[in-house]
């Protein structure tokens, strides 16, 4: 613990960067840590939070040194009594990525209606971020930050070009603007990830993918083979597109939504709740689906495919299979935008084929 403190107090000085990119040139996708997800992430870490990761390396272990003693913090109890209600999962990052970086945490964005429902209104999330800059600063968390950029950079060295590659596919495969898009590895996040989307008053829209560890090696996070890492941020960044379409096209989608019946059970132990996010699973994991048969080749596609029909996904199959006329027809549906009804009409025809 002294030799980390020691190490922190004297490269402090150094330290000029909040977020830790993976480079300072204007790219298509970013690849970051990012100091909003980590100051989360050491808070959920002392929570003992389901969703942080189960793997152990060496920033782990240092942040639970450095961070012990806030233990009893306010801002460790408050997202505790949250978490146990409804703020969780994808609610906690769309929350911090709504403000500017630690130990300000000043709002930049207004928070979305979603997240304030998740977190039991404005005031306890207000409540709450007030506790975390608190925390912030009282455990002078931007220096434990800085003093790991070596790691990080190290972390995002291992990553990047797998990253801009898979984004380069799916921007090609969807014909959607992906522009700006950031990749965040999770430091602490658990083996999966989440999406979101923070949107400006002036219509500029970013998009995030955040990605957690699937292992250790060398004392490192580690974020996955190359196959692993692509499919991840496919899934994540296709959430940037295809859950506006859905809310677009939610009239139609809602008359089949006895569909989710069948398949309730199975559905909310993964946290899909309700027949809207039920058909944005289906229809990313029809994309992955596809993309995984196209660029790794049909056995991991055939995989992905049963992957996701054995953990309930009825209706992918139907999907994967009618993107296959979206890939001959691209002259026609110049993006996955102008072939949205036609995944609309899989449902109908499920829809149709119960009711016999």
């Amino acid at each position: 613990m002294k030799s980390l403190l020691a190490l922190i107090l004297l490269i402090w000085p150094l330290a000029t960067s909040a977020a830790i990119p993976a480079n300072t040139t204007d790219q298509p996708v970013r690849v970051v840590v990012d100091p909003r997800i980590e100051l989360m992430a050491v808070v959920q870490l002392l929570n003992d939070y389901l969703l942080i990761t189960e793997y152990d390396f060496i920033y782990k272990r240092d942040a639970r040194a450095y961070f012990s003693r806030f233990q009893d913090h306010p801002a460790v109890k408050i997202f505790g009594e949250m978490s146990q209600v409804d703020f969780s999962f994808d609610a906690v990052p769309k929350a911090m990525l709504a403000l500017t970086d630690p130990p300000e945490l000043e709002l930049r964005v207004p928070f979305s209606d979603y997240v304030v429902k998740r977190a039991g209104g404005e005031s306890q999330l207000n409540r709450f971020v007030e506790a975390l800059r608190d925390f912030a600063q009282q455990s002078q968390f931007q220096t434990f930050f800085e003093a790991h950029e070596g790691t990080f950079t190290e972390v995002i060295d291992n990553t990047r070009s797998v990253v801009e590659d898979a984004v380069a596919v799916l921007r090609g495969y969807s014909g959607m603007d992906l522009a700006g898009s950031t990749v965040v590895l999770g430091m602490l996040l658990h083996h999966g990830g989440f999406a979101a989307m923070i949107e400006h008053e002036m219509g500029d829209v970013e998009a995030y993918a955040l990605i957690g560890p699937v292992g250790g090696q060398n004392g490192l996070p580690t974020f996955g083979s190359a196959s692993h890492i692509e499919s991840t941020t496919w899934h994540e960044f296709s959430h940037t597109f295809i859950n506006p379409l859905t809310d677009q096209y939610a009239n139609s989608i809602t008359k089949y939504a006895a569909l989710y019946k069948p398949i309730s059970e199975q559905m909310g132990r993964q946290a899909y709740p309700d027949w809207q996010i039920t058909v944005n699973e289906h229809i990313i994991r029809a994309i992955t689906i596809r993309l995984a048969y196209i660029e790794l080749g049909a056995a991991a596609g055939d995989h992905a495919l049963e992957r996701e029909k054995n953990i309930g996904f009825a209706y992918v199959e139907a999907l994967a299979a009618e993107l296959k006329e979206y890939e001959i027809a691209r002259d026609q549906y110049p993006t996955i935008a102008d072939f949205y009804p036609q995944l609309i009409d899989v449902f109908r025809e499920a829809s149709e084929e119960i009711g016999k």
